[in-house]
């Protein structure tokens, strides 16, 4: 199965290398702390890190700050160490992750969405492609309609929500459509007509992809993008 390759990938890479030779540089003595810290907190930060600049480089500033309050919470009592504090914590583990849910929420309603031509903002509820290619699902509930019809390269992206895409006007489909699905800690479930066949090129980093449509047999339908800390479905 040919698989894509995306810039995440090469800090996800990159942040499994690094926690690999952090794990073998205290295996065989060396000093692997910063401030004293252990090398497991070390690993997870570096991931947690890389998770983070990913998403800069998707450019998708608001999903920032789940990665931000993971690493605090990991490090929050070395902080209160290294300040004087006495290893008290600053704030409870829920507060943290309830801030950075509201602020990554609040972030995202305000700055401008990415947009791929005539779009559809993804709300509670559903939305068909009629011209749109694009459909956007933020911490909610969604339903996306692709009309086969129309279907050239239409793309989806879910984070930390649940989003079903679904596809009308299945008997005007030849082939050759495309859906890029970018599902971020959520899932994302893609349910193909039946009769239809499935080249699944989604990459998964830290998250999972399932299928169970065949690779053959009908029109194919093409799947590319990426699965990261979440789940995608093909039925």
């Amino acid at each position: 199965m040919k698989k894509t390759f995306g810039k995440s990938n090469v800090f996800w890479g990159v942040a499994f290398i690094a926690s690999a030779l952090l794990l073998i540089t205290d295996a065989v003595g060396r000093s692997a702390g910063v401030f004293d810290l252990p090398v497991l907190k070390i690993i997870l930060c570096t991931l947690i890190a890389a998770w983070g600049i990913s998403e800069l480089v998707k450019k998708r500033i608001s999903h920032i700050f789940l990665p931000i309050g993971f690493i605090f919470i990991i490090l929050q009592k070395d902080i209160s160490i290294w300040v004087g504090r006495g290893g008290e914590k600053f704030v409870s583990v829920w507060v943290v992750i309830l801030a950075a849910v509201l602020l990554q929420a609040g972030t995202s309603v305000l700055l401008p969405k990415k947009y791929n031509g005539d779009c559809a903002v993804g709300t509670t509820g559903g939305n068909t492609s009629t011209g749109s290619d694009y459909f956007e699902n933020d911490l909610g509930s969604s339903a996306c309609y692709v009309d086969a019809m129309r279907l050239g390269y239409y793309r989806v992206e879910n984070d930390l929500g649940k989003l079903d895409v679904y596809i009308e006007n299945t008997n005007e489909y030849t082939g050759g459509g495309t859906i890029e699905v970018d599902n971020d800690l959520g899932q994302t479930t893609i349910h193909v007509p039946a009769g239809w066949a499935v080249d699944n090129r989604i990459v998964a980093s830290l998250g999972g992809v399932s299928c169970s449509v065949p690779a053959s047999g009908g029109p194919i339908l093409t799947l590319v993008g990426s699965c990261d800390l979440g789940h995608v479905n093909i039925i």
